[in-house]
């Protein structure tokens, strides 16, 4: 909603507050800039620090890590968490399928080559979602820590896991770090997790995760691809009519 001075503020779970049970607000301008980046240490202009959840580079396909994406920052907005993108995607280095090199991906493809930050950071900030200025400049999870649950005894949160349940343990404050303190830098999942932790039970969650994906817009660059590609598609079978791609997998 908007507030006195023109931004948007986004109102979200009061989870790994600092006690007194008052609501944490992320401040976002209209052109979709974040106010709070706790990446960089700083605070929230509300004088309180937002969580983050840190998402890695995921070495797997493009599509596969967007899944991923939308997936964690699904959970972010779920439990109340800023999002720090990792700065760049994994392909393969002029592979294609080869046996020797098809599953040797590496993270060398910048994320605002293959998305159009603008676009993409302002219809994130319309879903509910509060991006940090700065991306993971590692691509790993470095220091942020993983996510536990402390239900009489302290364990790794099991993924992937129902929606509705991962937002009764953060409305519990049951979301801890392996030591029981409360979470600042967390991350759901490593470079190997893959692909979507979260399972949407609800009609607003599914609406959810179709905003956040709808949210990630393609760079004129990558499209102008694409448009090649789709050219030539339909010059070869005669026809401009609507194609559907699939994405199958044989082996199981």
């Amino acid at each position: 909603m908007p507030t006195h001075d023109g931004r948007l503020s986004l109102d979200v779970h009061p989870i790994f507050a600092g006690g007194g049970g008052a609501r944490r607000m992320c401040s976002c301008t209209r052109d979709g800039q974040i106010d709070c980046d706790v990446a960089s240490g700083s605070s929230c202009r509300f004088g309180r620090q937002k969580p983050v959840v840190v998402i890695p580079t995921v070495l797997k396909g493009l599509n596969n890590q967007r899944m991923r994406l939308v997936s964690d920052i699904v959970g972010a907005i779920l439990i109340g968490a800023a999002v720090q993108l990792p700065s760049m995607l994994a392909t393969r280095r002029m592979c294609h399928f080869r046996v020797d090199c098809y599953k040797k991906y590496e993270p060398i493809l910048p994320i605002w080559d293959v998305f159009d930050e603008n676009a993409t950071r302002k219809a994130l900030a319309r879903a509910g979602a509060c991006i940090t200025r700065s991306t993971n400049a590692s691509n790993a999870t470095g220091r942020a820590a993983k996510v536990y649950v402390n239900s009489g005894h302290v364990q790794r949160l099991a993924t992937p896991i129902a929606a509705s349940k991962l937002e009764q343990l953060a409305m519990a404050k049951l979301l801890v770090r392996a030591d029981g303190r409360p979470l600042r830098r967390m991350h759901f999942g490593g470079e190997s997790d893959c692909c979507v932790l979260f399972v949407p039970d609800s009609i607003r969650v599914r609406q959810l995760f179709r905003r956040v994906n709808a949210a990630f817009k393609t760079s004129l660059a990558i499209s102008s691809i694409a448009d090649v590609v789709t050219a030539a598609f339909y010059a070869s079978v005669g026809s401009h009519g609507r194609a559907l791609a699939l994405h199958w997998r044989g082996e199981t």
